[in-house]
């Protein structure tokens, strides 16, 4: 969300530094005006949660760009380069804007969820009660952090956008097919972290049960990896283009997302998928907190690995032109990305001085 964000800022005429942590086994490689900092990320890597910690020389580089800046636009409080940016920024005068994505993930060891619960309290409360102006992205974030933070102006909610200019189908999914390598038959994906979470334990009893299946996995691995399965009906890809991934939301049949703790709204992946006319089936949990627009086009599971089986094979008999039409007019009408960046905008000019 921040790369598309950044992106349709400077195409609108506005100028971007986009300062965020680069992992060494991912390097980041985007815009000139991208300034990633090295950092350690050895709470993902050894205990599966993202909270990478600034190497020397960050901190200088956060101060250098926040002099720089008019406004700071921060994503989530949790992290400590943003912990830093956030103070930085109220030092030197400077109106921010936070977007809280992230509410109450269900990690699913314990010691992770109370370090999260004390995380939001610690670091996230402060930066929420004193930054300039918060927008959350779902409702239901915003209703978990109000029963214990309280915010200088009012939180306003600004829903996920997506670029909706490459939505489509291609005229020949076979000759894309092939042109990808692709197998004939089912082709299911699969968009995010290889974590517990994201629903990839269910998708491995899945793809076990189903060999007639064929899945595309796409991403890199946490406390999964599908490399490992030894199961002749998945491949995995990592570090793809936004193209690449566009096409393979063309040549598939089903985006297959069975997450939990994503806030109650369809993930960014969804809405992507949905874009091309990639239908998608999600956990319950999300269809649920889902507005009713978007919960009529979405097919959903239950938790557990026989449930998720049977909702695909419910969804795939009822797969058409129609549906795909249906799930791209929903992308293009509720969640265009010109549509986000332009409240963004409104409310990133609202905080400048005068």
């Amino acid at each position: 969300m921040a790369a598309g964000l950044a992106g349709a800022y400077r195409q609108d005429g506005h100028t971007v530094h986009w300062v965020a942590a680069d992992i060494a086994s991912h390097p980041h490689r985007g815009h000139a005006d991208d300034h990633p900092f090295a950092c350690w990320n050895t709470a993902e890597d050894r205990f599966g949660f993202p909270w990478p910690v600034p190497r020397p020389g960050a901190l200088r580089r956060l101060a250098r760009e926040v002099r720089w800046c008019d406004v700071v636009h921060m994503h989530d409080t949790l992290y400590l380069a943003n912990v830093l940016a956030f103070w930085l920024a109220r030092r030197a005068g400077k109106p921010i804007l936070v977007t809280q994505h992230a509410g109450e993930v269900p990690f699913g060891r314990r010691p992770l969820r109370w370090l999260q619960a004390m995380g939001h309290r610690v670091l996230s409360r402060p930066l929420l009660a004193r930054a300039d102006k918060v927008a959350f992205d779902s409702r239901p974030v915003l209703e978990y952090f109000q029963a214990f933070c309280r915010f200088r102006a009012d939180p306003i909610v600004i829903e996920l956008g997506v670029d909706t200019t490459d939505a489509g189908s291609p005229a020949d999914r076979g000759a894309l097919r092939r042109e990808l390598g692709l197998p004939d038959g089912v082709v299911l994906l699969f968009v995010g972290r290889f974590v517990e979470r994201k629903g990839v334990d269910l998708i491995r009893e899945v793809a076990g049960a189903r060999p007639d299946w064929n899945w595309v996995m796409v991403g890199r691995a946490g406390d999964e990896d599908p490399a490992s399965w030894g199961l002749s009906n998945v491949q995995v890809r990592e570090r793809l283009s936004r193209s690449e991934l566009t096409q393979l939301y063309r040549a598939c049949d089903l985006l297959v997302l069975p997450s939990t703790g994503e806030g109650g709204y369809p993930p960014l992946v969804v809405r992507e998928a949905m874009a091309c006319g990639l239908p998608a089936v999600v956990s319950r949990e999300v269809a649920d907190g889902s507005d009713a627009a978007a919960r009529g086009q979405l097919f959903s599971t239950e938790r557990g690995g026989a449930a998720l089986g049977a909702a695909i094979a419910a969804a795939l008999p009822t797969l058409s032109p129609r549906v795909s039409a249906e799930a791209r007019r929903l992308a293009v009408e509720c969640w265009d990305l010109k549509r986000q960046t332009a409240l963004y905008t409104r409310t990133l000019t609202a905080l400048l001085p005068t």
